[in-house]
């Protein structure tokens, strides 16, 4: 635990420093959540306004914004002089291995000021600063076993479900026939098949492979693909060079608009291989959205069940021919069920009890 002179604990909130670089989508509800309880500064590591605008939106309410400039533009000094003024009782470091979390972990173990690594992955991290930390927060099992390889206690590592949704904004059952059809006339997409991919970052999602076997799929087979702009040029060229009709690229929708467009899918698909853990993933399912995932996949592979609440994929399979085939009413159901685990309150309080510890 960082020092903190004579402060008077039991009549103040828990001073909370927290190093931030995911492009994770929850940032912002999720640090607002945690901000009624603890007294929290989150460093978002970006030198351009607009970029953090861009990257994290407005609505900061129940905690304190620390912008640092790159670290080879003064960062590095900054982080100096900010240990030297303040002090925290809880320091942790979510940057997935960037340079900059580096350095911190560098500064931190030099000066004996303990911290928590969130959501570590080994491979990307420094093991000698890595095995320094405190506590460790991870997103699934499999990153649990990781730290256990590196000799790290197993009463040090604590999974927290990531989740970028409430438990308000999920459904309690799948909408009904009707109901999905009103919500259809709504947003413009009547008498046709529909099918998402809410999975916006980057060409290595896999979307361009999604959209080269779209090509197979009948013209009234729709397929609504969300994202953020980084690779909307690339998505637009490779639908236009496969003469591709039945493709719209959807971006720029707040989240409200986003559950409408899942909840009148016949069913989504997630072609990454990257993900170990993935809020798309499971925030799609509590929709009632049976998901078609690929097998290779370590998010797939941990939370969907084949046939019950989604299918795995992969190069082989006839995505055409399993679209198609009919599918219970009991695979919306299951997806639902198995989403109810994945909401930001248990993520906010799995969060605080390691916090407390």
């Amino acid at each position: 635990m960082a020092k903190r002179g004579k402060r008077l604990y039991y009549c103040l909130p828990m001073k909370v420093f927290w190093f931030f670089s995911d492009n994770a989508y929850y940032p912002i509800r999720f640090f607002n959540l945690v901000g009624q309880a603890v007294d929290l500064t989150v460093v978002l590591p970006h030198a351009m306004q607009k970029e953090r605008e861009r990257a994290y939106g407005e609505g900061i309410k129940n905690f304190h914004v620390l912008c640092l400039k790159p670290y080879c533009l003064g960062g590095a000094h900054q982080v100096k002089t900010l240990f030297e003024k303040e002090h925290y009782d809880r320091i942790v470091l979510n940057g997935n291995g960037c340079s900059f979390e580096q350095h911190l972990m560098r500064i931190l173990s030099h000066r004996n000021i303990s911290y928590l690594c969130a959501y570590a992955e080994g491979s990307k991290r420094d093991g000698k600063y890595l095995s320094s930390a405190s506590q460790y927060l991870v997103a699934d099992a499999q990153q649990k076993l990781e730290l256990s390889k590196m000799q790290i206690a197993p009463d040090k590592i604590h999974l927290c479900h990531r989740s970028i949704l409430l438990t308000s904004e999920a459904l309690t059952e799948p909408l009904s026939e009707k109901g999905k059809s009103l919500l259809r006339q709504g947003l413009g997409l009547t008498g046709k098949k529909i099918y998402v991919s809410l999975h916006p970052y980057s060409e290595k999602k896999n979307n361009l492979t999604l959209i080269d076997r779209w090509k197979a799929m009948p013209k009234d087979s729709w397929l609504l693909l969300f994202e953020d702009g980084t690779c909307a040029k690339q998505y637009q060229e490779r639908v236009k060079k496969q003469r591709l009709e039945n493709i719209k690229l959807i971006s720029g929708q707040k989240l409200d608009d986003v559950l409408k467009y899942l909840r009148i899918a016949d069913a989504a698909l997630f072609f990454s291989e990257e993900e170990r853990f993935s809020c798309y993933l499971t925030a799609t399912l509590s929709q009632g959205t049976p998901i078609f995932g690929n097998a290779k996949n370590p998010a797939v592979q941990n939370i969907l069940q084949d046939g019950i609440n989604g299918y795995r994929v992969n190069e082989d399979t006839d995505l055409k021919s399993l679209l198609e085939s009919p599918r219970p009413l009991s695979m919306n159901e299951a997806a639902i069920a198995s989403a109810k685990p994945y909401t930001l309150e248990t993520m906010v309080k799995e969060t605080l009890d390691v916090l407390s510890l």
